[in-house]
């Protein structure tokens, strides 16, 4: 098969963004008087959604675990996107591919605002005809949505698609099984 159109993930894939989410983690639960863990319990966080991973993680409530999600925004959305970097390669990567005529989106679960602004910033925005991710009010979260919707707002019915992820629990998810 011939592929058309490259799908690639953010976290872990494109950018090392540990630092700035595990410093935002750090922040919200500092905010609210919670212990911080160990970084190997904070590293959790990173791919599944926010809300959910504060809930299970802390046994936080529903309602606890939204203002866990804006007190990490807080902090994120001024520093901790920012402290984050692409990995080396990637954007001659990206131009090779772009070069060779393929499409290239982008599916995060990180809110689209910020993998936008992550692209612009770090400057490989030109290479990506399509960014999508989650919704900052709680919907479009689970990474299986992200792509369902990247796809069909690319209009791709064929599935001639590559999908790149630092998980292969994303791939299963995308092909709408789990493992």
């Amino acid at each position: 098969m011939k592929y058309t159109t490259v799908l690639f993930d953010l976290d872990g894939t494109i950018t090392d963004s540990k630092p700035g989410i595990l410093n935002s983690i750090r922040y919200a639960l500092k905010k609210y008087g919670l212990q911080v863990p160990s970084d190997e319990v904070l590293q959790t966080f990173i791919g599944p959604p926010l809300k959910e991973q504060f809930q299970e993680v802390f046994g936080l409530t529903e309602e606890e675990s939204i203002q866990m999600v804006a007190a990490y925004r807080e902090y994120y959305a001024e520093k901790g996107i920012f402290e984050n970097r692409v990995y080396e390669g990637v954007p001659e990567m990206l131009e090779k591919l772009k070069n060779h005529g393929m499409r290239i989106v982008m599916a995060t679960a990180k809110p689209e605002l910020y993998a936008e602004r992550i692209a612009e910033h770090f400057e490989f925005d030109r290479y990506f005809d399509f960014i999508g991710g989650a919704c900052m009010d709680g919907r479009r979260t689970d990474k299986h949505e992200v792509i369902e919707y990247v796809l069909k707002t690319c209009g791709i019915k064929d599935r001639g698609v590559q999908l790149w992820s630092e998980t292969a629990d994303t791939i299963w998810k995308a092909r709408g099984r789990r493992e």
